[in-house]
C-alpha cells in the first residue's frame, strides 16, 4: 500500500492535531504533503529524536 493511502495520526508532542490519509492531513493542517511524506521517513525521526513538542507522524494500523 502506498503511503497515501495509509492512515496517519499527526501529533505535536501528546497532543494529537489530525488523523486520516496524508491528503486528509493536508487538508485539516494546511501542511504541504511533501512535509507530510517527509515526516514518515526514517531520516525526520532521526533528526527530532531528542526535540520536545515537534510534529511526528505516526502510521495506524
Amino acid at each position: 500500500m502506498s503511503k497515501m493511502r495509509k492512515v496517519y495520526a499527526l501529533y505535536k508532542g501528546d497532543n494529537l492535531i489530525a488523523d486520516g490519509t496524508i491528503q486528509e492531513i493536508h487538508e485539516r493542517t494546511g501542511k504541504s504533503v511533501d512535509t507530510l511524506l517527509f515526516m514518515t521517513c526514517p531520516v525526520y525521526k532521526k533528526r527530532i529524536k531528542n526535540g520536545k513538542n515537534r510534529l511526528t507522524m505516526t502510521e495506524l494500523e
